[in-house]
């Protein structure tokens, strides 16, 4: 069986994946990459996630608890630091990315 790729699947994704939006193929397109990718994400994509959650769905403290301890068990989880936010501000000085 092939090896899925890691992917860094940000908080809008997320998001599509685990509300009824009303958008469907947002949210086809969002799990069928899920489907097909070992996700990976960040701290503040975790967070993100679970104020949207807590204010877009009503999630109680304890789904967002659960939520994050799946995300831990589940996903490699990036914590940010000096090397990856030097990283980062070379990348926007090169490309013009915006973080």
């Amino acid at each position: 069986m092939p090896v899925k790729p890691f992917v860094f699947i940000d908080t809008n994704i997320w998001l599509y994946a685990f509300l009824d939006t009303g958008e469907f193929e947002k949210s086809a397109r969002a799990r069928e990459l899920f489907q097909k990718s070992e996700p990976m994400l960040s701290v503040q994509v975790v967070n993100e996630v679970c104020v949207n959650l807590i204010k877009k769905a009503e999630f109680s403290e304890d789904q967002i608890t659960r939520l994050i301890q799946s995300f831990y068990e589940k996903h490699p989880i990036i914590e940010m630091d000096e090397d990856i936010l030097l990283t980062a501000s070379q990348l926007r000085q090169e490309y013009g990315f915006s973080y």
